[in-house]
This record gives C-alpha cells, sequence and structure tokens, in this order.
C-alpha cells in the first residue's frame, strides 16, 4: 500500500492509493482515509472525502460537513455534493447556506444539486432563492431543484426569468418548469414568451401551453 504522506508520492499515486484503501474497506483503511480527508493535496481531501462518504461509514457525514469550510473551492464542491448523498434535512440550513453565500459558482451549484436530493420545505425555499443567483449554471441547477422538489413554488421568479433572463437556456427551463405547474395563471406570461427571439425558447412555451391546457 502507498503511503501517501511520503515524500516523493505523486499526487496521481496518493489519489490511487485512496481508492486502494476504499476497494480494501477493512477498519484500518478507512481510518486511513479518514486521516487523508486532511492532506495538504486538495485533490487527495477531495477524493478521501468523496470515498469515505460513499463507503456507508457512520461518521462520514462529519467529515463532509467539515470540507464544506475547506478553503479549497474545488474541496468544498466536493463536500457540498456528497452532503445530498449522506445528509439528513439537519444539514439543509447548512447547504443553504452555500448556496446564499459562497463565493464560487461550482460550490453554489453543487450545493443546489445537494439541497435537491435531501428535499423538504426549507430547501425549497433556498432554491428558489437561487432562481435570483448571478450565474447560470447555479439558476439553472435551481430550476430543476424547484422542478423536482414544488414547481409552483417559484412561480413568481420563474415567470421573470422566462420574459427577462439573458441566457435562452434559462428561459427554456422556467417555461417548462411553468408548464408542469399545470397553473392557468402561467398562460399570459408563456404566450408572451412566445415572442422571445430564440426559437427554442418559443417552442418551449408553445408546449408548456398545451401542458397546462391539457
Amino acid at each position: 500500500m502507498l503511503l501517501v504522506t511520503a515524500c516523493g508520492v505523486s499526487k496521481e499515486e496518493g489519489i490511487a492509493s485512496v481508492y486502494a484503501l476504499a476497494a480494501d474497506e477493512s477498519p484500518e483503511s478507512i481510518d486511513k482515509i479518514r486521516k487523508l480527508t486532511s492532506h495538504e493535496d486538495r485533490d487527495i481531501r477531495s477524493t478521501a472525502i468523496f470515498e469515505l462518504a460513499h463507503l456507508n461509514v457512520e461518521d462520514a457525514p462529519s467529515f463532509v460537513r467539515k470540507g464544506l469550510q475547506d478553503e479549497d473551492s474545488f474541496v468544498r464542491a466536493t463536500s457540498a455534493r456528497c452532503l445530498g448523498d449522506v445528509g439528513t434535512q439537519e444539514d439543509v440550513a447548512r447547504l443553504a447556506a452555500v448556496l446564499a453565500g459562497d463565493p464560487v459558482k461550482i460550490v453554489r451549484k453543487r450545493a443546489a444539486e445537494a439541497l435537491t436530493l435531501l428535499g423538504g420545505a426549507d430547501a425549497v425555499d433556498a432554491l428558489v432563492g437561487a432562481l435570483e443567483d448571478p450565474m447560470t449554471k447555479v439558476r439553472l441547477a435551481a430550476i430543476k431543484g424547484v422542478a423536482r422538489l414544488e414547481p409552483g413554488a417559484g412561480f413568481a421568479p420563474l415567470s421573470r426569468l422566462l420574459l427577462e433572463d439573458p441566457e435562452w437556456e434559462v428561459r427554456v427551463q422556467a417555461a417548462g418548469v411553468l408548464g408542469s405547474t399545470g397553473d392557468e395563471a402561467a398562460l399570459p406570461i408563456l404566450a408572451l414568451a412566445e415572442q422571445d427571439p430564440n426559437e427554442m425558447v418559443r417552442a418551449a412555451a408553445a408546449a408548456a401551453q398545451r401542458a397546462i391546457n391539457g
């Protein structure tokens, strides 16, 4: 077994060693993975957190939560997404704070994905708030989350996105979610969207109207 803390061991070898420890699954190997969640290399830390989270280890969530506070955004992003798999409703507030306040877009995106997996009213509220995020990928992740958990909850911001968002992908997704609500109040908004300069948005708006009209 490689000793990843030894001098001369490359990052690739260190990551491979984490995978080998995870495959072994012995208590000794799992304990070594726990220690590697604090490794100086961010990629080794992230790999250790990810593997620990998916080994069904009882204390894994505590290491994942710690990773949310890591100085490196890649580690925070990995931890946020893992918390969607191993977290509980108690972690929704943590992820909501990350979604609202982390300065790096990929971290916020992963937090949105995790909140979608955990679900619940507070997760929906956080995702609806993220519909206003300045980054396209975060808004798209939030739209997908709202669509999965409670489409009607985002009616007002989704309507605004459909008519005003600068990215056509966002407008298309917003139209689809409004259509899935079945709410006839969305019909005038969707009708306006049929004048959108992008043909994909126009098609999505028309499809959404058909969905509502049955």
